[in-house]
């Protein structure tokens, strides 16, 4: 059973008339009907880097990036990966992180890698770098958000968002807008509901939906519509199941998943569930039958959703792929 202690835990919808636009980068994506072993190309029967968990996972429709994840002081925590579609080759990157982090979040903006926040040397970080593929990595200015580790970030149209998460205030329920053009940043509402560390979230049809997560005494299962055009939060139906942390989310073809993820009765969840936003309902979707876990990670890209790496009571390095 995992224990919550400074969080050092190594563990990225209404009319039925109206087709909602799809996400970037889903136009030729089906729903999830099943999961299988993913193998990353001919080359690479065996995935070649090493189990880990809480790594940090960013991408777009052209690469997708893996920092970090392991224990303190093994090379994993520095380690940064890319893996290119079509042919799902992984690619160890000259680069490094700039630090290790634990609980650290990372995103792509205006041609950059950004990775920042989390937990280093048992103290909370605000500091954020960015780098260009070429370039070395520079810290960014005025962040106004207070250090934290295990917070959200997601980008909706040229804009990121960062929030939640644990730090020493406790835990927040606070959201910020970051402009990655202008290098600002911008208060936007608190979300209902209380703070929490380790949430969920995905992003359909300019659209936030945030939830589940760890309150600091509470597992938790409530789920929240966010959108910035009116900078509002509406309540969603909860997730079914279990209460969870440390679960995965994706956005899949007019759809939003959530599974896996970690319960104290339960423990090592495979479960998940999909959200149709123009019905306002979830439902049991294919679990990952040998999957199990928490602390993972999530993307997609080529018309299919990824899910890999995390804890199972031991580091995990396998990968799984929609059908």
């Amino acid at each position: 059973m995992r224990i919550y202690i400074l969080l050092i835990t190594l563990s990225l919808f209404f009319s039925c008339k109206e087709e909602i636009p799809q996400p970037v980068g889903a136009s030729n994506m089906d729903r999830v009907s099943a999961w299988e072993q993913c193998i990353f190309s001919s080359s690479q029967l065996n995935i070649p880097f090493k189990e880990r968990s809480n790594a940090t996972v960013s991408y777009n429709e052209e690469s997708v990036f893996i920092i970090g994840g392991g224990e303190p002081g093994t090379f994993t925590n520095l380690e940064i990966w890319e893996v290119k579609p079509p042919t799902r080759k992984l690619t160890l990157l000259t680069a490094t992180a700039p630090q290790f982090l634990s609980g650290a979040i990372s995103f792509l903006a205006q041609g950059k890698l950004y990775y920042g926040f989390g937990l280093a040397d048992l103290n909370y970080n605000n500091v954020i770098w960015s780098k260009t593929p070429t370039g070395s990595w520079s810290t960014i200015s005025n962040i106004p958000v207070e250090a934290r580790s295990n917070c959200i970030s997601f980008t909706i149209g040229t804009k990121v968002y960062v929030g939640l998460g644990r730090g020493v205030s406790g835990y927040f329920r606070d959201l910020y807008e970051f402009n990655p053009a202008l290098n600002t940043w911008k208060k936007m509402a608190d979300m209902p509901g209380g703070g929490r560390t380790d949430a969920a979230v995905f992003v359909l049809n300019n659209k936030a939906y945030v939830g589940t997560g760890f309150d600091g005494t509470y597992y938790l299962k409530d789920f929240y519509a966010f959108d910035p055009s009116k900078n509002t939060w509406d309540r969603i139906p909860d997730l079914p199941g279990y209460v969870r942390d440390d679960a995965v989310a994706f956005a899949f073809e007019k759809r939003g998943y959530v599974g896996t993820g970690w319960n104290p009765v339960a423990g090592v969840m495979k479960d998940f569930y999909e959200y149709n936003a123009l019905t306002n309902q979830w439902k049991l979707a294919p679990q990952i039958n040998t999957g199990a876990r928490y602390g993972a990670v999530a993307f997609t890209f080529g018309g299919k959703a990824y899910v890999g790496t995390g804890n199972d009571a031991d580091e995990l390095n396998d990968f799984f792929v929609s059908k």
